[in-house]
């Protein structure tokens, strides 16, 4: 009986552990982020990366419509570039018609959304198959949740901390 309750006890920290594990698993620690979802007939890949420049010598992304980027020179200077590729049957969605992108911060306070503008743009030199979607953004460090919706589709829903 004793050697019953030995092996059970032993079992509980794995088990812990292990939960706790798969509830992390979606919240990734990072200053570059990818993570991948699919809502209706899409697959979403939201990335977080540095921001990036759409105008002057080091330009890295071209418009192509949308909303008005938000440059790195404004006031107050982005330091994250949020976007999510969007894939339709395996191939890059060049016209969305509608692609919503709003994000909260979760702690260390929580904060009401914020609505980001949404730029369509591509990497400048590689063509219209790099199209995504977003902006520059100024993300403090803590916890956040994006909710990202295609064409009014059920918003898919990604969480991560930013760093330092």
């Amino acid at each position: 009986m004793r050697n019953k309750i030995v092996r059970r006890s032993s079992l509980f920290p794995s088990a812990v552990l292990a939960a706790t594990l798969l509830l992390l698993l979606p919240v990734t620690r990072a200053q570059n982020l990818t993570q991948h979802a699919k809502v209706g007939p899409f697959a979403i890949t939201l990335k977080v990366l540095p921001a990036e420049a759409f105008r002057g010598p080091h330009a890295t992304m071209v418009s192509a419509g949308g909303r008005q980027p938000y440059y790195l020179n404004r006031h107050p200077r982005p330091n994250r570039h949020l976007v999510v590729f969007i894939k339709e049957h395996g191939r890059p969605v060049i016209a969305a018609t509608r692609v919503q992108l709003r994000y909260r911060q979760l702690s260390p306070r929580r904060h009401p959304w914020v609505r980001v503008p949404v730029v369509q743009m591509y990497v400048s030199g590689k063509g219209r198959q790099t199209t995504h979607y977003g902006n520059n953004v100024r993300l403090a460090p803590g916890r956040y949740a994006v909710q990202v919706s295609v064409d009014r589709t059920y918003p898919a829903v990604f969480h991560f901390w930013v760093k330092k």
